[in-house]
């Protein structure tokens, strides 16, 4: 009787062990989750886009848009120093130039607009590539602000590239190096 008690007691802790720890890394778990299921890459329009460990990575066919996010689970931001985690989400869109539509570079101009007026400031501007198409990526953050959590967050990045191509970052600046990844590891499909 003994034994059993013990059994049921400790099968009792493994579980709550366990399903404190999935709820504690729940973006993690998802992201590994999504990595066995798709493998390390998503496609859109022909393109391959890696995805980083601890993405997530979701093709939006109605909008021609690849979204790629990575969000930190809860218990990353409590033992992480500050400032230490990464977390952002990355938007690839292949935009449709129709009636109405403005092309990357004139949206460009209108981000760099609503951007200054919420406050950021651009301090960096890079030439990019994104599978074969050339680009400029424009880099901001936020202007003075005394809040440090709040600057370390507020990063954007705007990429415009030739064909018709918008890439947007929007996260902390530790996540900006995965951005630049996926830009520059994307390729486009050889057919097999």
């Amino acid at each position: 009787m003994i034994f059993k008690s013990k059994c049921l007691l400790t099968t009792i802790v493994i579980v709550v062990i366990l399903g404190t720890d999935i709820n504690l890394f729940i973006p993690e778990s998802a992201s590994l989750i999504w990595h066995i299921q798709h493998g390390s890459s998503i496609e859109m329009n022909g393109v391959r886009f890696r995805v980083p460990l601890f993405y997530i990575g979701r093709a939006d066919s109605a909008r021609d848009t690849v979204f790629i996010d990575g969000q930190a689970g809860w218990l990353r931001h409590k033992i992480a120093r500050p400032g230490q985690v990464k977390s952002g989400l990355i938007m690839i869109s292949f935009l449709r130039q129709s009636a109405g539509r403005i092309s990357a570079e004139a949206a460009a101009q209108n981000v760099s607009r609503w951007w200054t007026k919420e406050g950021y400031v651009l301090n960096g501007r890079r030439a990019q590539e994104l599978a074969g198409h050339q680009g400029t990526c424009d880099e901001y953050s936020l202007g003075a602000n005394p809040n440090p959590k709040l600057a370390e967050s507020g990063t954007q990045v705007y990429c415009y590239f030739d064909g018709n191509v918008a890439a947007i970052f929007q996260g902390n600046r530790r996540a900006v190096a995965d951005f630049y990844s996926v830009l520059q590891t994307s390729h486009t499909k050889r057919n097999t």
